[in-house]
């Protein structure tokens, strides 16, 4: 027994510098290195005449060693929890005109209405052709223009529209303990049901985990952010706090600073029809119609605070130049729009 505890030693010992040496991932030739070299050191000690006994010795040490692999699997696993801010920082990006998808060390730019697929093993597939690419980075991004929505098939099978000048971070394999992705800017999930690996979209002030269901998230770098839950159930956890908040079919929760709201909505599809690049309101606050269509087509409009609650019920297509959406909401107003620069509108009478 005293044999086998100063093997157990030596195991622990071997491991721990192993893992120093793998850049705290367990990769599947480091995880054979660490067995190879546990194997000769235990061969080393081994006598005829205790074959039996170690044989069992041997396999306790075979389970320790498997449990103390998962450990350090988990923790490498754990690197993917850092921040939001931290991810986003490590994976920003100037400005663009195309829809780009980002690796570290590679980009490229795909068309308008491209389906962009992510395989199991990390392979990406736009319009039906594989890409080649080359790189070991952990995460793949989509950076989505004004005027643009993406569609992206993730590799569990999960789709997700991500909408004009937003976002898109995720993992470019499976991992077989979490799944997760960042946005910045709005997007639509429709995750793939698996109740052993929870899916968390982590926004700027909060984190929505579900096992399967469709929702919207919207978030920005303000304090501000909006889930809308088409079916089944999120629990919506809020950064720098316990509190945590579970969401039915229909509900919107809307995040204002530290203020936390949740209603009930008749129509869930005025927060979806973007998805389709449409926009529906009733009698909605030109404020906030203005607002949508400022974020998708990147300008700025002025309206004056007379006129900011007005109310107004239609549909917009947002396949449409901006003239033309806002010559259209200026007429539901009954006001006038006026472009007083390249990117500066305002509503006057």
């Amino acid at each position: 027994m005293i044999e086998f505890n100063r093997n157990i030693v030596k195991i622990v010992d071997t491991i721990v510098r192993r893992e120093r040496k793998c850049n705290q991932e367990v990769s599947d030739n480091c995880r054979d290195e660490i067995l190879e070299t546990i194997y000769n050191n235990v061969k080393k000690d081994r006598a005829k005449s205790l074959r039996r006994k170690l044989y069992v010795a041997n396999s306790i040490a075979a389970a320790v060693i498997i449990g103390i692999i998962s450990l350090i699997t988990y923790d490498s696993n754990r690197v993917d929890t850092q921040s939001y801010e931290n991810i986003i920082a490590s994976t920003s990006v100037g400005s663009q005109n195309m829809i780009v998808i980002f690796n570290d060390d590679f980009n490229i730019e795909i068309p308008t209405n491209a389906t962009i697929v992510n395989t199991i093993n990390g392979d990406l597939i736009v319009n039906g052709m594989k890409v080649n690419i080359k790189s070991n980075s952990k995460y793949r991004q989509v950076a989505v223009p004004k005027d643009e929505v993406a569609k992206i098939t993730l590799s569990d099978g999960s789709k997700v529209v991500v909408n004009s000048n937003s976002r898109l971070i995720y993992k470019t394999g499976t991992d077989n303990q979490k799944r997760d992705a960042y946005i910045i800017g709005e997007a639509f999930f429709n995750i793939s049901k698996d109740d052993k690996r929870p899916f968390t979209v982590n926004a700027k002030n909060f984190a929505v985990n579900v096992t399967g269901t469709k929702f919207i998230v919207k978030s920005n770098n303000l304090q501000a952010g909006c889930v809308a839950l088409i079916s089944g159930s999120v629990n919506v956890s809020l950064y720098g706090g316990t509190k945590n908040v579970s969401m039915s079919p229909n509900d919107i929760l809307v995040l204002d600073g530290k203020q936390v709201n949740v209603r009930v909505v008749d129509n869930i599809s005025s927060y979806t029809s973007w998805v389709d690049r449409l926009i529906e309101f009733d009698r909605d606050n030109l404020s906030y119609v203005a607002e949508y269509i400022s974020n998708f087509y990147n300008i700025d409009v002025i309206i004056p605070d007379k006129y900011k609650s007005t109310k107004i019920t239609g549909k917009l297509d947002l396949k449409e130049d901006v003239n033309k959406v806002l010559n259209v909401v200026s007429i539901l107003a009954g006001l006038e729009v006026e472009q007083t620069n390249n990117n500066i509108y305002t509503f006057k009478k």
